[in-house]
Order: structure tokens, then sequence, then C-alpha cells
């Protein structure tokens, strides 16, 4: 049986309770739960800093190339030369076909 007899009740009845080897193998079934709470626990933590640490490497990363793409932007003005020197070997293509179509023959 895994109870015993224990102290007396206000009648004068024993009170049952669990036998010694009950109360020590609940004191282990909570000691071995409560270590593989403290491991998971460790364990999810260690999950945490590792991405928190990969995310922090990535964000190093984007602010290096963030920097690189901004010396590398080209500023309006020069978007602004660029896009008239391109209009203007456009315009100058369409007059030489204009030039070769009227003529008939290549444009010098």
């Amino acid at each position: 049986m895994d109870t015993e007899p224990g102290q007396l009740d206000d009648k004068g009845r024993f009170v049952t309770r669990p036998t010694a080897m009950v109360e020590v193998r609940a004191w282990i079934a909570f000691g071995v739960i409560t270590i593989i709470h403290i491991g998971s626990g460790v364990w999810w933590a260690s999950a945490i800093s590792t991405d928190v640490r990969y995310m922090r490497e990535e964000q190093q990363q984007m602010k290096l190339d963030l920097r690189a793409v901004r010396s590398d932007a080209q500023t309006a003005a020069a978007a602004a030369q660029d896009k008239e020197m391109l209009l203007n070997l456009v315009a100058d293509h369409e007059a030489r076909l204009r030039a070769i179509e009227r003529t008939g023959r290549r444009a010098p």
C-alpha cells in the first residue's frame, strides 16, 4: 500500500498519508521536471541570442551596402546632363534617318 497512518484527527482517527518512498519519488519527479525546464530555458535563450547576433550582423552589412549605394548614387544634376546627352544623340540619329529617307542615300 502507498499510504501509512499519520497523525490523529479531531475524532481520534488516524489520518493516512503517503509513504516516505512515494514522497521521495514525487520529489525526484519534481527535480527532474525542474531540470528539464531549466535546460529548455537555457536552450531557448541560446537560440534567441544566436538570432540576435545574426540580425546584428545583417544590419551592419546592410549599413555598409547602403553607404556604398549612396556613394555610387547619381546626383540630380548628373542625371539631367546624361538625359540631355541622350536626347541629343536621339535627335541626331533621327536627323540622319530623315536625311537618308529624303535623299534615298546615306547622309554624310
